[in-house]
């Protein structure tokens, strides 16, 4: 028989969460709601793979400096390149590793005499990971969020509708999203590692060291504000519904994902919302 190169551990748990949820909710007048949640998720048993073949023992640890030049210094793992070969991972439970998630939602819905409607509210929450229970060291650098002062994060939104004269509708979105979290990170190479160490680095080079701490970079806060005119036609019986559409109407320019590998285009943009776009559009139901 060929042995396989990763097995399930015979213990091996199944991952579970438990979710819990509290609301509560009221009428403060006729038309007019109000309504305020809070959630909790927390993560258990997560799975995790390990190389019995390379046990954390055979990698020796080295200080390097941080690369952005700041005088500070990271510790990396070299492999005994005896080992470097040997695969034998298993799948095993990992009593230390979990997620947790917190969010304080507050909405709110309003309804008017002259047919318009406004609904919004804002959700405050905070998302934290423990992941140091890995199989290579080198992944155990700023593995635990809970070490650090990971931010609560607010995201907003608003919508609305209002009916202006000859049956026109004016209908709106707004959005103020927060960005998400970024992990900065550099490749060690084996040039760099023995110009610092004066040791040779067993494998091509080391990836993925986290440079910035959980939860100190984001990409930037999205505002988007979205905004449609409608009017609807009856005739014969069919519905005929066009409208006008314009989207990002104050034509923001947010970052909404950058280059996050350490280097010279560290933090430039690969992608920045969408320019104002208008869009016109004509429904019809039978």
């Amino acid at each position: 028989d060929v042995r396989r190169n990763r097995n399930p551990d015979p213990d091996l748990s199944r991952p579970y969460q438990l979710v819990y949820n509290g609301s509560i909710s009221r009428e403060l007048r006729q038309g007019l709601g109000i309504s305020a949640n809070y959630y909790h998720r927390r993560f258990y048993d997560i799975t995790f793979t390990t190389d019995l073949d390379k046990p954390h023992s055979v990698y020796t640890p080295y200080e390097i400096n941080d690369p952005r030049g700041n005088g500070q210094k990271m510790t990396v793992y070299n492999i005994n390149p005896a080992y470097v070969r040997n695969l034998n991972e298993l799948d095993t439970t990992s009593s230390n590793n979990t997620s947790t998630f917190h969010s304080f939602d507050v909405g709110f819905n309003a309804r008017f005499r002259n047919g318009s409607m406004l609904t919004g509210g804002t959700a405050t929450g905070l998302s934290r990971t423990k992941t140091c229970d890995v199989g290579d060291p080198n992944a155990t650098w700023k593995c635990n969020d809970y070490d650090y002062g990971v931010p609560w994060r607010t995201t907003c939104n608003m919508s609305g509708m209002y009916p202006l004269p000859y049956g026109i509708r004016l209908s709106g979105v707004f959005q103020s999203t927060a960005g998400d979290r970024i992990n900065q990170t550099y490749t060690l190479t084996p040039a760099v590692f023995l110009a610092q160490t004066g040791v040779p680095l067993s494998v091509s080079s080391i990836t993925g060291l986290r440079l910035s701490d959980p939860g100190s970079v984001y990409a930037d806060r999205v505002n988007q504000l979205d905004f449609t005119f409608a009017k609807t036609f009856i005739t014969r019986g069919i519905r005929l519904t066009p409208e006008v559409s314009l989207f990002n109407a104050l034509n923001a320019n947010p970052i909404v994902s950058q280059v996050t590998a350490f280097g010279t285009a560290l933090g430039n943009p690969l992608r920045i919302l969408e320019g104002r776009l208008i869009r016109f559009g004509f429904q019809a139901r039978f």
